[in-house]
Order: structure tokens, then C-alpha cells, then sequence
């Protein structure tokens, strides 16, 4: 039996409000990186799986990038960048 104190609870409450919260925008207003990069490879017709390997991820790691499961590296970020021909704005000062 759990009792008041034990945060337990808490941390599962946690954890299931996160797992079903849908992110569409971060905290400055701006849509999600990983949306961001949805929307530009889709603009340009091209599978997750073609840009995936052009910037030599698996297509899981850019399934999670897509869904902002992961982050990728600021080198794979350019990279994405120029391959779609893009940019993609993180916070409000207009850094890629």
C-alpha cells in the first residue's frame, strides 16, 4: 500500500501525462524541431527513410527526431538543413 508521502504515484502520473501530451510547439511559441523537419522533408517529397540515410542516421533515429524523441547533433542538424534546403528556427533568436 503506498501511502501520501510516497512519490511513486507522482512520478507515474508524471510519466503518463507525458507519454500522451502531443508537443506542437516548444516553450517560445515556435513548432517543435522535429516538426519543423517533418514539414520540410515532406515540402520536398522525400521519405524519412531517403533522408534518414543521406545524413547517415537509421530510419528509427529519424523516426524519434521527427516525434522530438531525440535531439540530433548540431552536425546532423546542418546537414538536414542543407539537404532539404531549409531552415529551421530553435528559439527566438533564429538560431538553427
Amino acid at each position: 500500500m503506498l501511502t501520501m508521502g510516497s512519490t511513486l504515484p507522482r512520478l507515474q502520473v508524471f510519466q503518463q501525462k507525458i507519454a500522451t501530451e502531443q508537443h506542437t510547439e516548444s516553450p517560445r511559441g515556435f513548432p517543435m524541431l522535429g516538426e519543423q523537419i517533418r514539414a520540410a522533408r515532406i515540402a520536398q517529397k522525400m521519405s524519412a527513410e531517403v533522408l534518414a540515410k543521406a545524413v547517415g542516421l537509421t530510419a528509427q533515429n529519424m523516426t524519434n527526431i521527427e516525434n522530438n524523441r531525440a535531439v540530433p547533433l548540431r552536425t546532423t542538424l546542418v546537414e538536414i538543413q542543407k539537404i532539404l534546403d531549409c531552415s529551421l528556427v530553435l528559439d527566438s533568436s533564429g538560431r538553427p
